[in-house]
């Protein structure tokens, strides 16, 4: 574990560390600081040991005994918790796994969700559902299935009623994919969005992604990692036993663009990554890694960030998700950051240590790792400082008492255009959220050539 920070600061004054780190604080590079962090816990021996948690059947069996539990005593929220973190622990083929899909098939009928209820049931018989709760679980089928035809046209009634609800099928803007001609962007000194035309109330005007989002902790058992929509039949990842995805295209979707190495280091992020900050930083500077293609790429755009990025950027440059530069060109003119950039500064060097663990991720020649490392470096404390987080909040929609209700507890994700957007007290936008996904419309009438603004409140 990391030293306590008076006994910390102290071991640096003995051993004139300290001023290792001050006086990279006092240049222009970033990496400098997390370098210098980085020899700082090396030599202290303040790197946290943290192991990496395997695949475990008796972890599994225990997290679903806590769920039988919560079931005997009607805790439908906690029964459904500790079921999913059961199938997260679960090895592939074990028998912990197969009881885990049973189990939740169960309390999925008791929450009468009969069409969940029946997937968790096929998805436990093809992976040999065992022989002893082989009887039981049939009855349980015939049951949902006979129930799920009336659960069925309501649910039928409900997507003909939302189906066009995020249909975005304007004429789309030529430099930002995600937005309509709607609006135009005005470059100066930096960047801004205006109405191209006068805008009505209801219009929209923006259906972006984020470019990476995270969920709150308390959404992780109940929502898919990658597109965060809250679903009753989430798959665990095979390879850590900390995430769960809705489906295995956005598990596959995951793995590629940053999972494939962020499921390896897992543990590192939920041990030490306890900001919103921090968490999008690690996913975001993964992604932009393999965006890039090759470590040359990601050592040369290091160089250049912020401002800096800005003053060259190109619109898509900008606010395009689809273009890696466009989270390299957040706004970095914030004043005070010398006290963050010192905390940041051991974040982004600990990730660092055990992303070099990593068989094969790193370059292999001692000069291009060093280069490497250090861009790493400049692109994580980048990141951690001026990285803004948008607020997610979802609506939930519950089918079988045909209502929804807003969950409180909020994500967050980055978005290239929306999350860079002029924010203010009376915005003329609103943005509505759907899992990871932003739709802007117009909230009032908006003149030509008025700046757009909304408020993340």
């Amino acid at each position: 574990m990391f030293l306590t920070p008076n006994f910390f600061n102290n071991y640096l004054r003995e051993r004139g560390l300290g001023n290792q780190i001050y006086a990279a604080m006092k240049n222009d590079d970033y990496s400098d600081v997390v370098m210098a962090a980085l020899s700082v816990l090396e030599e202290s021996g303040s790197l946290p040991t943290i192991e990496k948690e395997n695949k475990c059947e008796k972890r599994s069996d225990k997290y679903r005994e806590e769920g039988n539990i919560a079931f005997k005593v009607g805790n439908v929220y906690r029964t459904l918790e500790f079921y999913n973190r059961a199938l997260m622990y679960a090895p592939k083929t074990s028998r912990a796994i197969k009881l885990a899909y049973s189990n939740r098939s169960a309390i999925l009928f008791k929450m009468e969700q009969f069409s969940k209820c029946l997937i968790d049931i096929e998805t436990c018989c093809k992976l040999g559902c065992p022989t002893d709760i082989e009887s039981k679980l049939i009855k349980r089928k015939n049951e949902a299935t006979k129930r799920s035809k009336l659960e069925n046209s309501t649910a039928s009634l409900l997507t003909s009623y939302f189906k066009d609800y995020f249909k975005f099928d304007l004429k789309s803007n030529t430099s930002i994919p995600c937005a309509s001609s709607d609006i135009e962007v005005i470059k100066g000194d930096d960047f801004k969005i205006v109405a191209a035309k006068d805008i009505k109330v209801g219009t929209p005007l923006a259906l972006e992604d984020s470019f990476v989002s995270c969920n709150n902790e308390k959404n992780i058992p109940f929502s898919c990692h990658y597109c965060h929509k809250m679903s009753l039949n989430l798959i665990p990842c095979e390879g850590c036993c900390l995430v769960l995805f809705c489906s295995e295209e956005c598990k596959e979707i995951c793995l590629k663009e940053y999972h494939s190495i962020e499921c390896q280091i897992m543990e590192v992020i939920q041990s030490i990554a306890f900001s919103t900050m921090a968490k999008l930083m690690v996913k975001g500077t993964l992604k932009f890694v393999q965006m890039c293609g090759s470590w040359k790429k990601v050592i040369s755009s290091s160089h250049c960030t912020g401002a800096d990025r800005i003053r060259i950027s190109s619109e898509q440059d900008m606010y395009d998700v689809n273009n890696k530069f466009s989270v390299l060109n957040f706004n970095d003119n914030r004043l005070f950051v010398h006290g963050s950039m010192h905390s940041a500064s051991f974040v982004c060097a600990t990730f660092i240590y055990y992303l070099e663990r990593i068989s094969g991720y790193l370059p292999s020649s001692f000069d291009e790792r060093k280069l490497a490392k250090k861009a790493l470096g400049r692109i994580m404390m980048y990141f951690s400082l001026y990285a803004s987080p948008t607020p997610v909040n979802l609506r939930v929609s519950d089918t079988k008492n045909r209502k929804s209700f807003l969950n409180p507890i909020s994500n967050h994700g980055w978005y290239p255009l929306i999350g860079k957007l002029k924010e203010s007290c009376i915005p003329n936008l609103f943005v509505i959220n759907l899992n990871k996904k932003m739709l802007l419309i117009a909230l009032k009438p908006i003149k030509k050539g008025s700046e757009l603004t909304v408020s993340h409140m």
